[in-house]
């Protein structure tokens, strides 16, 4: 026979009122305390979604890829080995080694292959025979890489000369040892652009003689008799080429021609002075 339905109703309304299934009194301050900080709806429209970010750091670095980046630690650190510029110029201090040739000094020649730091172009001077050495390459061990160079050297720094012309100590040259500077010459004006000058020039004066070579003088002797000093003298050869002398002025008549060469026997050269007196 089936259960009386009035008698399930009440099976029901006793379970829907159980205590454990109804929220109480606290539960609810509870839940209203903390949905108060809670944004509504509205508000959340102005926020990114899970989407908008997804899609704005596609685009972006992980951090293994950033691992290969320069940071400001390492940059600062790379930084601090640079040379400085003063006055746009790196101060020695800061030159690296073998940047600047080094002087260095030994006691005897024998003593230059104990220079083991050296590096090419270093010199070394001895003091034994105030010779210089450079090296020119390295190892500095090997006597056979240095390289005597006393006879180039002046007061152990700049290069002098060894030798002019093939001559050696104290040379003095002659026009004809010096053919770019008689071609200069050979486009100065002549004895007869010099006398029509002269005529321009008020109080001037012009001297023209000739001095004749023997072979050995240097020295030639020329009296214009122009009463001063301020002249202006010029020699020309046979061939009409200027020829440079030395001119001195001993007295207001004469001036004495030099040159370092004794002209050829025979050898002649007009000789044009142009005196101003006051």
């Amino acid at each position: 026979m089936n259960e009386p339905v009035y008698r399930t109703q009440i099976v029901m309304k006793a379970r829907a009122t159980e205590p454990e299934h109804v929220p109480t009194k606290g539960d609810m301050d509870a839940l209203k305390a903390a949905l108060a900080d809670k944004a509504d709806a509205g508000a959340l429209a102005d926020y990114p979604t899970k989407v908008d970010m997804a899609t704005a750091l596609a685009d972006k670095a992980d951090a293994a890829r950033l691992g290969g980046y320069v940071t400001e630690a390492a940059l600062d650190e790379e930084m601090a080995y640079k040379a400085d510029l003063v006055n746009g110029v790196v101060p020695v201090s800061q030159m690296p080694p073998g940047a600047i040739p080094a002087n260095l000094t030994v006691a005897a020649e024998a003593d230059l292959v104990t220079l083991e730091h050296a590096i090419p172009n270093d010199r070394a001077k001895v003091k034994e025979t105030g010779e210089i050495w450079l090296l020119w390459k390295a190892p500095a061990t090997d006597a056979e890489n240095w390289e005597n160079i006393t006879a180039l050297s002046s007061t152990g720094g700049g290069v002098g000369v060894e030798s002019v012309n093939g001559r050696t100590g104290a040379v003095t040259l002659d026009l004809p040892e010096l053919p770019g500077v008689r071609r200069a010459l050979d486009d100065k004006a002549a004895a007869s652009e010099l006398a029509t000058l002269a005529a321009t020039i008020p109080n001037a004066k012009i001297y023209t003689g000739t001095v004749t070579g023997d072979g050995s003088a240097v020295e030639f002797a020329v009296t214009h008799s122009l009463g001063t000093k301020s002249i202006l003298v010029q020699a020309f050869d046979d061939a009409g080429n200027a020829v440079v002398f030395g001119v001195q002025t001993p007295s207001n008549s004469a001036v004495k021609l030099t040159t370092a060469v004794a002209p050829a026997d025979g050898s002649t050269y007009r000789v044009v002075i142009m005196g101003v007196t006051a």
